[in-house]
């Protein structure tokens, strides 16, 4: 699993394609303001614009107070240093907590020593200090790359997410798939981003490509692409209409930019070498013949089961 790049997906000035999705964060975003606490787990692959629905959700937040932190790899093996950053702010509301629930996240904060604290009593900790917070004004806390973030914080931020009732807080985490993740954040809402839809792409391709594309030629890219805008805009930024045509003309797969092309770089990198190998026979392979390829690692000795972690 890929857990050292920061976040890839795009940050556009105006969201394209994605009104139903940010009706639903609008939404949940005016019930916690209204007292009706809400959480959501928004999942989807690199470059797919989750942290530009993140962002937009901050941005149109008004009088509310947003309180954001990322997962970091570096810190992704320090306990409580995501929960650190976002309790940090509300420091000031800890004497109104119960005694033993204060005591806990001061010692997962590390502003008071102490055995490791009980994960339920910092949980509850967690909820009252985002309750007590919320009293003041609208709480709407933000976590990104949640698959990079401390496995403690991670439990807490899912124990807080699935309790929330009452509260004036809003919580969103955010991440690409990830098994830890689906299963420490299981009883979350979800919502799976997918691919813009073909207008959409074609849209977005135009807005940020220097000269308009040929109509054919950007939906061919839109659907190559899956609706990936990451994808759609490096395309536009990064090749020319002509260098698109040329590859659409001889039936190429359509490039992908430069920072999608260094993300599954690395996760090539990190594969077992018997399935590196089988990825490179599985892309000389023209018409997809899983039999032939089946074969063909067979015959070079590769260990069974080689194409496992590719498929995953």
């Amino acid at each position: 699993m890929l857990n050292n790049m920061p976040s890839i997906d795009v940050v556009n000035p105006v969201v394209v394609g994605r009104a139903t999705e940010l009706g639903r964060l609008s939404a949940l975003a005016a019930a916690a303001r209204n007292g009706h606490g809400a959480a959501l787990l928004i999942r989807g692959d690199p470059g797919i614009g989750k942290t530009v629905l993140m962002t937009e959700l901050a941005r149109t937040a008004p009088g509310t107070r947003v309180l954001r932190a990322d997962g970091f790899d570096a810190e992704s093996e320090m306990p409580y240093a995501v929960l650190q950053r976002i309790g940090r702010p509300l420091t000031a509301h800890l004497d109104s907590l119960q005694p033993t629930h204060a005591m806990a996240l001061r010692i997962a904060a590390g502003i008071a020593e102490g055995p490791p604290p009980d994960r339920y009593l910092v949980g509850l900790g967690m909820l009252s200090l985002l309750a007590a917070a919320g009293e003041h004004e609208p709480i709407t806390c933000l976590v990104d790359d949640a698959h990079l973030v401390d496995t403690e914080s991670l439990e807490v931020l899912a124990f807080v997410a699935r309790r929330l009732e009452a509260e004036r807080v809003l919580l969103v985490l955010v991440a690409r798939p990830d098994a830890r993740v689906d299963l420490v954040a299981a009883g979350v809402p979800v919502l799976e981003l997918e691919g813009l839809d073909t207008l959409s792409s074609v849209q977005l391709l135009n807005r940020t490509a220097p000269v308009p594309l040929d109509p054919l030629l950007a939906t061919r890219v839109a659907e190559q692409t899956g609706g990936n805008p990451l994808a759609l805009v490096e395309l536009s930024r990064e090749f020319t209409a002509a260098q698109l045509t040329h590859s659409w003309a001889a039936q190429e797969p359509v490039p992908v930019g430069s920072r999608l092309e260094a993300h599954y770089v690395q996760r090539i990198e990190r594969l077992p070498r018997d399935s590196r190998r089988w990825l490179l026979l599985a892309a000389a392979e023209s018409v997809g013949d899983i039999g032939l390829i089946t074969s063909a690692a067979r015959r070079l000795g590769l260990a069974p089961g080689a194409s496992t972690a590719v498929e995953s």
